[in-house]
């Protein structure tokens, strides 16, 4: 990584979550103006899927690990999954 890159990595982790989803709206809301989708659903989505990912990978993909850190029943992440097409890898071997 580039000096420049670690500055803003840094000033990223240290923005209040709140102030930096403000700033990642606009296209949010743009495509919410044009579309089917209320605005509410689609950043829900969008922070749910990052939620379960970042569950995922800390856990390793163990689902009720993740499950538990996501404070939800392990069938609920796994159709919360399915949802946003998403597939758990656990360590070591590839799931399907």
């Amino acid at each position: 990584m580039t000096d420049e890159t670690d500055r803003v990595e840094t000033a990223i982790r240290a923005m209040p979550l709140g102030r930096l989803m403000r700033l990642r709206l606009d296209p949010l809301i743009q495509t919410a103006e044009g579309g089917d989708t209320p605005l509410l659903n689609m950043a829900v989505a969008h922070v749910e899927r990052a939620l379960i990912e970042a569950g995922l990978e800390r856990t390793g993909g163990h689902l009720g690990a993740a499950a538990n850190l996501l404070g939800i029943h392990r069938n609920t992440l796994r159709q919360k999954m399915r949802d946003h097409g998403l597939r758990s890898r656990r360590r070591g071997r590839a799931r399907r």
